[in-house]
């Protein structure tokens, strides 16, 4: 229901405008607040902020009568809020039933028969627009036209810092990940490994059950690179993460950290048996061929492992422990698991 007294309408005005100056909420809850605000300011029914993403806008605030439709995605061309985009001007469409310009198909499954639409401008680049609407055809005044006058501006200026805070926390995210993550199987690379193992180590304590470190080495795989190619070899490495994946515990960290050279965490054992049935499981990945690129190409593993119930266990020693048995599996003939002789 609108404010109809003045007074109280300007300092909801007021308000909005010192909590979109001071709001520090993650984008969503932003938005959110800005569009239930509004409801109170204007005779909108509902409010909608839609933000561009490419030749479409999409719902990424809802409130009112529009709450069902978070995510809906309506095309710039054919639509009020497209021509918004375009013209960089608030748009009135007082009945949708006779306006040439809207997109009467997304208007009738949202219950829109009204609606005013202000661009969001943030330091010159138009980044969605704000809609009010109405399930009543000429539902909203000249005052109602004042007040969203009065708020678009502040309001692109405050949603586009917040799209732009937001955009630059998901950038970070993915460069952080990309520095953890190897970009051929996804696994994590050996920085991410060696945090986990670390963490691993201390959660010992609590746990109290022992963990198993694995080296796992893919026998002949420099053979299969000089002789298929390297694009062979990377869809191989592919295929077996897959594979591994497969019959692991999701609580099990497989990690890439380096060409053919893979290696696992596993926590929460009760003996070392358990870690023997987890290579065991490992090795059956690779009694199937690969078929890659049209050919078949057998392989099998080495693997070497360590345990340790320790947390004060120095890292070192047990990386060390698990390479000494890679490297006896290998010396033996490779094709099998060794587990380390002092766990």
């Amino acid at each position: 229901m609108r404010i109809e007294n003045s007074s109280a309408r300007l300092k909801e005005i007021i308000a909005l405008q010192s909590a979109l100056v001071s709001l520090e909420f993650e984008l969503s809850g932003f938005m959110n607040e800005v569009v239930q605000r509004l409801e109170n300011l204007t005779s909108a029914t509902g409010a909608i902020v839609e933000l561009a993403d490419g030749d479409e806008n999409y719902y990424a605030a809802v409130a009112g009568a529009a709450s069902g439709f978070f995510g809906f995605r309506v095309k710039h061309e054919g639509s009020l809020a497209g021509l918004c985009l375009e013209n960089r001007e608030m748009l009135y469409c007082r009945d949708v039933s006779h306006d040439p310009r809207i997109n009467i198909d997304a208007c009738r499954k949202v219950g829109i028969a009204s609606m005013i639409v202000v661009p969001l401008i943030r330091l010159g680049r138009t980044v969605g627009v704000l809609k009010v609407m109405s399930d009543k055809p000429n539902a909203f005044d000249e005052t109602d036209i004042e007040t969203l006058q009065l708020t678009g501006g502040l309001l692109g200026a405050a949603l586009g810092q917040q799209i732009e805070v937001e955009e630059r926390i998901q950038r970070e995210a993915q460069l952080s990940r990309l520095a953890q993550t190897d970009s051929l199987t996804g696994l994590p690379n050996r920085n991410l490994f060696d945090d986990r193992l670390s963490q691993a180590i201390f959660r010992l304590d609590r746990l109290r059950r022992p963990l198993a470190l694995m080296y796992i080495d893919i026998d002949y795989f420099k053979q299969i690179n000089d002789t298929h190619g390297h694009l062979a070899g990377d869809s191989l490495l592919q295929e077996f993460t897959l594979r591994a994946k497969s019959v692991l515990r999701p609580s099990d960290t497989l990690a890439r950290l380096g060409g053919d050279e893979f290696a696992l965490i596993a926590e929460n054992l009760h003996c070392a048996e358990d870690a023997k049935m987890i290579a065991s499981k490992l090795n059956t990945v690779t009694r199937d061929a690969f078929k890659i690129e049209g050919q078949e190409l057998n392989v099998s593993l080495s693997i070497g492992i360590a345990m340790t119930d320790n947390a004060k266990m120095d890292l070192k020693v047990l990386i060390n422990q698990a390479d000494i048995a890679l490297y006896e599996v290998k010396k033996s003939g490779r094709n099998g698991f060794q587990l380390a002789a002092s766990a």
